[in-house]
C-alpha cells in the first residue's frame, strides 16, 4: 500500500486498531495525525511513529471534532 501525499486522522489511535491503523498508513509514506483521550498513550505512538503533537480529547464532543480537524488542516493543509 502506498499511502504517499496523504493524511489520516485516525481516532482511538493510542491503543488496539486505532494505533495499528496509525502504524500501518505512517509505514506506507502517510502523514498520521493521532487522535485519542489518553495523552500518555496517544503521545508514545505518535513518537513512535514520528506523527508529531497528538490531539487529545473526545470525538464523543462535536466541538473537539472540528478543533481537531482544523489542527489538522492547519499542519497539513
Amino acid at each position: 500500500m502506498n499511502f504517499t501525499g496523504q493524511v489520516a486522522i485516525i481516532t482511538g489511535a493510542a491503543s488496539g486498531m486505532g494505533a495499528a491503523t496509525a502504524r500501518e498508513l505512517a509505514a506506507a509514506g502517510g502523514q498520521v495525525v493521532i487522535v485519542d483521550r489518553n495523552e500518555s498513550l496517544a503521545r508514545q505512538v505518535a513518537g513512535d511513529i514520528d506523527a508529531g503533537e497528538p490531539i487529545i480529547g473526545d470525538v464523543s464532543d462535536s466541538a473537539f471534532c472540528n478543533r481537531a480537524v482544523e489542527a489538522t488542516l492547519a499542519r497539513h493543509g
